[in-house]
């Protein structure tokens, strides 16, 4: 029971981890959201990111009453040890849908960015014709 509450303990923290890198990743990009996208884009990719974003704290808030609900025994018992794990084992799957939110923001700003390289290509393109 302690090997495996490690290892879904370990295996949610590792999500947790990654996601909140992509978080800050995120946060960079959203610098410059209003140079680079229209109002309504801009909205659109904040709204998102928020929602994603207020998600990922209640994931991270509850992985860490998780790790304090254990810490007020000295010594758990495998059932405690097993019920955490399968608590964490949540928090991960939690974790990893909050990844694919934060993915759909991923993914809009590449379609915006790319909408604007094309459209700035073809304002080029009419400038030289």
């Amino acid at each position: 029971a302690q090997q495996r509450y490690k290892e879904a303990r370990e295996g949610a923290g590792a999500v947790i981890a990654d996601l909140g890198r992509r978080f800050n990743d995120a946060n960079e990009k959203a610098k410059y959201d209003r140079v680079s996208y229209s109002p309504d884009d801009v909205a659109r990719v904040q709204e998102l990111q928020q929602a994603a974003s207020s998600r990922f704290v209640r994931v991270q808030e509850r992985f860490d009453d998780l790790d304090e609900g254990l810490q007020r025994y000295d010594k758990p018992a495998n059932e405690q040890l097993t019920a955490a794990a399968a608590a964490y084992d949540e928090v991960k799957a939690e974790a990893q849908g909050v990844g694919e939110e934060l993915k759909a923001v991923e993914e809009l700003r590449v379609r915006l960015d790319e909408q604007a390289r094309t459209a700035r290509e073809e304002i080029d393109r009419a400038k030289k014709a």
